[in-house]
């Protein structure tokens, strides 16, 4: 039965690019961003915060491979690139950006969020968004660095 939902999908994803395609002249897909298998934000917090793990424990289980990644969503993505090849579709990658060598929910041994959206509920389309690329901890700081004075006058 597996098989006949992999037939399935395939079929109605190629139906619908030749509709998309009909109807705009080019169509563009967005590679499943990756994710890390089995993953659990609260879990990893609940972990940390009971001492059950280590970051560094953390680190090794919460990450993996590129080759890992792809052989998890190889079943949603094969019928992507022969569409790809023959041009019926422009196939947007953003794994090189966000896994270069591996992909971790980690940086520098501590659980770290690289992608945070805030917005009002009531206005969906306004938002601002911080990304993390890298990040340093302990670290030396001014301790007059986020005072409100400071804040309101920042000096050099």
């Amino acid at each position: 039965q597996a098989d006949n939902q992999a037939v399935l999908f395939d079929l109605a994803l190629e139906e619908t690019v030749k509709t998309l395609n009909d109807d705009f002249g080019e169509v563009h897909v967005l590679r499943q961003v990756p994710e890390i298998p089995d993953y659990s934000s609260r879990e990893v917090a609940r972990m940390l915060a009971h001492g059950r793990a280590s970051p560094s424990e953390i680190t090794a289980t919460f990450s993996a491979k590129s080759e890992t990644l792809a052989a998890r969503v190889m079943g949603a993505e094969t019928c992507l690139y022969p569409m790809a090849t023959k041009g019926l579709i422009t196939l947007i990658d953003p794994w090189p950006r966000l896994c270069p060598e591996r992909c971790s929910v980690m940086m520098d041994g501590k659980p770290v969020a690289n992608k945070i959206r805030m917005g009002k509920v009531d206005e969906p389309d306004e938002w601002t968004q911080i990304e993390t690329h890298t990040i340093d901890f302990d670290i030396d700081i001014p301790g007059n660095l986020f005072t409100l004075s400071n804040l309101r006058n920042p000096r050099d």
